[in-house]
């Protein structure tokens, strides 16, 4: 989700979904409600959007990879 929602959008004037949220929520309770989720804001030279990064992701936190449908 990190990834997906840090993704400039056009529909959003160019800004992620999370950078419209720290702006419509100001900083605080947007970082209060990102936190909750666990999603944080990845760079856009870090920004991922293929399938492998879910595996990625959950070996960061200790995590099998996901069994894949053949």
């Amino acid at each position: 989700m990190s990834h997906v929602n840090s993704n400039p959008r056009a529909s959003l004037g160019g800004k992620s979904p999370i950078q419209m949220l720290r702006f419509v929520y100001g900083d605080d309770d947007a970082n209060a409600l990102l936190d909750a989720f666990g999603i944080y804001g990845v760079n856009r030279d870090e920004l991922t959007l293929k399938p492998e990064i879910l595996d990625i992701e959950r070996a960061k936190r200790g995590e099998p990879p996901l069994t894949r449908l053949r």
